[in-house]
């Protein structure tokens, strides 16, 4: 008897514990016709919360999943309100006859921190477009060379204002939309956007845009990581894709032969004029423990094309393919961002040489082979 009687004295506190929050807007439109419908979109164009206005008066309520931007509209009327917000009691006063010069927003500490960013970094971010459109138009000159010194200064200005707005708002998801924004400029790149980022507090590091840097960040990793993966002295990473025949072919398949990775395409007119240099290395070399591996990125309507072209230039090696065009699955594993594109791999499966062209795939070839 005394635990259900425990339990009922819990349970008003556990509802209020798992109750969302919600936010609350408060309009007041001078100007605004009754019963114009307003309304409340998210980033996205969803529909948050509407309501009717009477006395150029209403209120609107809901709850935002996250912290970012929202969009109060009116039917009728083409001038919206950009609001930068989360659950929070909010205060809307304007004219519907001037929203830009006439829109007040209080209650919101995002909105004043969103307030304050606009303030600090149009005026910055006016002049780089100004600049910008000068130094593209101006010929190489002692005048383009002070237009770029001003546009780095510039740079520094943006920087020295991002350090100033983030340490007084470290808590704040504006502070990650302005790393977001502004990590162009940044001279350490992403490295530098990572320990900015980190620098925040948790609070900060949600919604939209913490996405969109974490995304970044894990993106700049993967690429470093297949960089690493790939450099001469490492085991090159294995991958099987189906040949000409349908069958499926490993690259570990070929380990105790020397084997050339040589990704290219039918439409690639690069690769076209560099497949006569490997076929002639291949007949040079094939009777000495070598043979080539071709990775052809040809599209899936592509695969007439690419048998086409494998029997016009006489590549009578190997060739593969998951024809996914620039998502090979191979080409991805091995950050392939340009074609043609070759890998020289031991017999141990550790790759030597990377992107032989010419004669240096010749000479290559011999040094090693010899």
């Amino acid at each position: 008897m005394l635990r259900k009687l425990i339990a009922l004295l819990l349970l008003p506190f556990t509802l209020l514990a798992q109750k969302k929050e919600s936010f609350t807007i408060n309009g007041n439109i001078t100007g605004l016709k009754d019963s114009t419908l307003v309304f409340l979109n998210d980033a996205a164009g969803n529909a948050i919360s509407q309501d009717y206005a009477f006395k150029g008066k209403f209120i609107l309520r809901g709850t935002m999943n996250e912290p970012g931007f929202a969009k109060l509209g009116f039917i009728g009327i083409q001038n919206e309100v950009e609001i930068f917000m989360y659950n929070e009691n909010i205060a809307i006063k304007a004219n519907v006859d001037d929203f830009d010069k006439s829109t007040v927003i209080t209650g919101s500490s995002l909105h004043n921190d969103y307030t304050t960013y606009l303030k600090i970094f149009n005026p910055l971010k006016d002049r780089f477009n100004d600049l910008g459109a000068r130094i593209n138009t101006t010929q190489p000159s002692k005048q383009r060379d002070s237009l770029m010194n001003l546009f780095e200064q510039n740079k520094k200005k943006v920087i020295t204002e991002v350090n100033k707005f983030t340490a007084t708002r470290l808590a704040s998801p504006v502070s990650t939309f302005v790393l977001y924004v502004v990590n162009p400029v940044f001279p350490g790149g992403v490295d530098e956007l990572e320990t900015r980022y980190n620098n925040l507090q948790p609070a900060a590091k949600v919604g939209e845009y913490a996405r969109a840097i974490e995304n970044v960040i894990n993106d700049h990793k993967a690429k470093l990581a297949a960089a690493s993966a790939t450099n001469e002295g490492a085991i090159a990473p294995d991958f099987t894709q189906n040949d000409v025949d349908g069958k499926p072919v490993s690259l570990s398949s070929f380990r105790g032969k020397y084997v050339l990775v040589d990704f290219w395409a039918s439409w690639c007119r690069p690769c076209r004029l560099e497949n006569p240099n490997v076929v002639d290395a291949y007949n040079k070399f094939k009777e000495k423990n070598f043979t080539v591996l071709g990775v052809s990125l040809d599209r899936q309507d592509g695969k007439e094309a690419w048998l086409n072209a494998i029997k016009q230039d006489n590549l009578t090696w190997t060739h593969v393919s998951d024809l996914q065009f620039w998502n090979n699955a191979a080409a991805k594993l091995y950050n392939v961002n340009s074609i043609p594109f070759n890998l020289l791999i031991d017999p141990s499966g550790k790759i030597v040489a990377k992107n032989l062209r010419g004669t240096e795939l010749h000479e290559t070839l011999q040094r090693i082979l010899q």
